[in-house]
């Protein structure tokens, strides 16, 4: 659609992106099967040089794609897989952090003393009776037997 050549830079898609999504469908010289995926094409047009010129911070650098088409699902992809390395590479670093004993026992005291407390456990005690009125929990205490 956009007859580029292989050495096509970002500002050449842009100003291809431009003529196509600013001309009408009969200008275009497409079938009426594909005319109504028309609007698509302005956009993958617009997404794709976004992706590449944005996402993936390359401004204008000379990037040769090819010998296949180039469609919206190859920049969603290279996003995807920008976004991969950057959460592994958290999580690596995350991996490589020393901590202390000391330091480890005092978080995870902490962390059971918060899900403890936030969740209100609450036992019966041996030995005292239950008031609760309305709530139907058996009681434990003892009867003195005489």
């Amino acid at each position: 659609m956009l007859n580029l050549s292989p050495r096509a830079s970002v500002t050449e898609i842009w100003k291809k992106g431009e003529q196509l999504c600013s001309s009408s469908l009969t200008e275009w010289n497409i079938d009426f099967q594909r005319q109504k995926y028309a609007g698509y094409y302005c956009f993958r047009v617009s997404y794709v040089a976004s992706v590449i010129e944005d996402a993936l911070c390359l401004g204008n650098a000379e990037i040769v794609f090819g010998p296949g088409d180039l469609s919206w699902t190859l920049g969603a992809a290279l996003v995807y897989q920008l976004d991969t390395r950057e959460a592994f590479a958290s999580i690596s670093t995350i991996r490589n952090l020393k901590m202390s004993s000391t330091v480890f026992l005092l978080v995870l005291l902490l962390s059971v003393f918060l899900v403890v407390h936030c969740s209100q456990i609450k036992l019966p005690m041996l030995g005292r009776k239950v008031s609760n009125v309305g709530v139907p929990l058996p009681s434990y205490y003892l009867h003195a037997k005489r």
